[in-house]
C-alpha cells in the first residue's frame, strides 16, 4: 500500500519513503516494529559488509529475529 502514495521532494531533491509512510498513516493504521540489531545499507558497498555481519551472526548461532 505504501507505494500508492507519492513521495514529496525534499529540499535536497531526494524523495524519502518516510513521507509516503506518513501519508499512509493518515488513512490506515501503522505499527512500529522495534529491532535490537540493525545494519544500515544506504550505499552499495554497505551490502557486502551487511552480508558478512549476518553470516557471522548465523555462525555464532545468534537469532535473526
Amino acid at each position: 500500500r505504501v507505494f500508492s502514495y507519492e513521495p514529496d521532494r525534499n529540499e535536497n531533491g531526494e524523495r524519502y519513503l518516510t513521507t509516503m509512510v506518513a501519508k499512509l498513516a493518515r488513512e490506515h493504521p501503522v505499527f512500529v516494529e522495534y529491532e535490537r540489531w540493525w545494519v544500515p545499507i544506504g550505499h552499495p558497498e554497505d551490502l557486502a559488509r551487511a552480508e558478512k555481519l549476518l553470516a557471522a551472526r548465523e555462525r555464532e548461532g545468534a537469532a535473526l529475529e
